[in-house]
């Protein structure tokens, strides 16, 4: 099956989240969200993908170029429970 796309808008939500604010012998994750949101946006990165790929399915990590970002907060682990 091909499937032929011109990709314009990216479109994602996020369904019934949760911040945790005490667990068994963990922190609580309400400083890491508050430092987040504290956090002044900048511009949204540009996602290239690679016009050879003609089928959805056969694209692969290495066929997305990302340019254009610019992390603002260093990278952080914050304790989720599973």
């Amino acid at each position: 099956m091909q499937l032929r796309f011109n990709p314009i808008h990216m479109v994602f939500f996020i369904h019934n989240a949760h911040i945790y604010t005490e667990g068994p012998g963990r922190e609580s994750q309400l400083p890491a969200v508050e430092r987040m949101l504290a956090t002044e946006p900048g511009r949204f990165p540009t996602v290239t993908l690679e016009p050879h790929v003609e089928n959805i399915f056969d694209f692969r990590p290495h066929h997305f170029l990302v340019t254009d970002y610019y992390p603002r907060l260093p990278r952080m682990r914050i304790w989720t429970p599973v």
